[in-house]
């Protein structure tokens, strides 16, 4: 008898990635009637992202190890794991673990890590990572090509920013402080979690006295992919967000909070599905945009070789490589 376990988080500082990876994950365990369970540390309101399995899912912070089951898979997608060491130590004596978290600090006491992008070098024995384990959520349809050269053929940019469901930084209001004064007729179609904390208001007045640009926002997070419908180039910070958008077909530019978000993407910037502008140059960022939006021949040729690298099969594959390992 086999009994799989995760251990996820959401916070304003770690987002709602790990929720999401998670469930698509335990979606597929559920699938095969196995026994699944979720232990969830959540200091936001995150109900939404977990209604459908929401019977087995439970407060992390009220976790004690009690396992009384022939085979038992731990798989943590957790940053930090600070809910005892002495239950920690059980578990990872006790059963078959995982991570699915490319950064941990329980990625070196694992037995394995499975990643999209390998972010700890010297993690080489029990380190499975590549573009085939990207995890997207269950809510992401693809476009087809002619779909996105559809959405290149309307008059105005439709630009989509989306930094996250917290923004702990506010980046959002810092880039639209940048593209406030394009002079290229653009919509922006901002993105805001319901744990944003900023003032809207602050993100109209930056807009208010420009001639070309247009402004939407929503706080639309169940329903994103249908919001940014019409979006032919997206502005995101690198994490699940990005991974998504190139199995959708959407270029986007990246500015990532945290260094290993600009590892894990390597493979996409390096081939020319999406680009990347540091914090520190964020200056940079109204011409790259000009630059590409102008471009159809390269926005075509991102949205095919993104689609091309992120198949839609990383939890999938997860799956497969964990039934592998403890067989």
């Amino acid at each position: 008898m086999v009994k799989v376990l995760f251990f996820c988080e959401v916070s304003f500082k770690s987002g709602l990635g790990h929720l999401i990876r998670s469930s698509a994950l335990m979606n597929l365990f559920l699938e095969e009637n196995v026994r699944v369970e979720m232990w969830l540390d959540s200091k936001l309101d995150a109900t939404r992202y977990y209604k459908n399995i929401e019977k087995n899912v439970f407060d992390l912070n009220k976790f004690q190890y009690e396992f009384n089951c022939e085979k038992y898979i731990c798989i943590f997608d957790i940053l930090n794991w600070d809910y005892g060491l002495d239950n920690l130590e059980k578990i990872l004596s006790n059963s078959y673990s995982f991570s699915i978290s490319p950064v941990s600090n329980l990625n070196k006491k694992v037995n394995w890590v499975l990643t999209r992008g390998r972010i700890d070098n010297d993690l080489l024995e029990n380190n499975i990572f590549g573009s085939e384990l990207a995890v997207i959520g269950n809510n992401v349809e693809r476009i087809s090509s002619i779909e996105y050269k559809k959405l290149l053929e309307k008059q105005n940019n439709n630009i989509g920013i989306v930094m996250g469901g917290t923004d702990p930084e506010n980046m959002t209001l810092k880039i639209i402080n940048e593209l406030s004064s394009t002079i290229i007729p653009t919509t922006l179609w901002v993105a805001i979690g319901s744990s944003y904390r900023f003032d809207i208001n602050l993100i109209f007045k930056k807009i208010s006295k420009s001639k070309y640009v247009d402004l939407v926002i929503g706080n639309v997070f169940e329903d994103l992919w249908q919001y940014l419908n019409n979006c032919k180039l997206l502005i995101l910070q690198g994490g699940l967000t990005t991974t998504e958008a190139s199995f959708r077909g959407i270029p986007s530019i990246n500015i990532p909070r945290f260094k290993n978000q600009s590892l894990q993407n390597n493979e996409l910037i390096s081939k020319g599905a999406c680009w990347e502008v540091e914090n520190k140059n964020l200056g940079s960022l109204k011409l790259l945009v000009e630059e590409i939006v102008k471009n159809d021949k390269l926005l075509i040729e991102a949205s095919r070789i993104g689609k091309e690298i992120i198949n839609g099969e990383g939890a999938k594959n997860i799956k497969n490589i964990i039934l592998e390992k403890i067989n």
